[in-house]
């Protein structure tokens, strides 16, 4: 008697295999995408406050626009870019990483995927 598998056991193993893979590579990368839209609306947010004591105490004219390191905020995503500028009296916010581009004030974000 042979021991081992035949040829349609093992085309079987791997026809499983590669539905598992699709069915969880897409559900893993959606998982990460909405973590990292949390992560991105957090420093949005956090970004403006920073903003706001940054135009305090350096003035807060018409048209005066601050970059996110002007900001000395402790950003770990390094793709980050961008700027708050005083708009009618408002901080709006113009910024994006590697998987989003963010714009709006605190009251309203808008993040769209890249």
């Amino acid at each position: 008697m042979k021991k081992g598998f035949t040829l349609i056991e093992l085309l079987a193993t791997i026809i499983v295999l590669g539905i598992l893979v699709l069915i969880t590579v897409p559900v893993a990368n959606n998982i990460t995408r909405r973590s990292a839209r949390k992560t991105i609306t957090t420093t949005a947010k956090e970004t403006l406050k920073a903003a706001e004591t940054y135009f305090i105490e350096n003035g807060k004219k018409e048209g005066k626009c601050a970059t996110i390191s002007d900001l000395d905020m402790d950003i770990k995503d390094k793709s980050l870019s961008g700027q708050v500028c005083v708009n009618e009296n408002t901080l709006v916010l113009s910024m994006e990483n590697n998987m989003f581009i963010v714009n709006g004030t605190l009251d309203h974000l808008e993040i769209e995927d890249k």
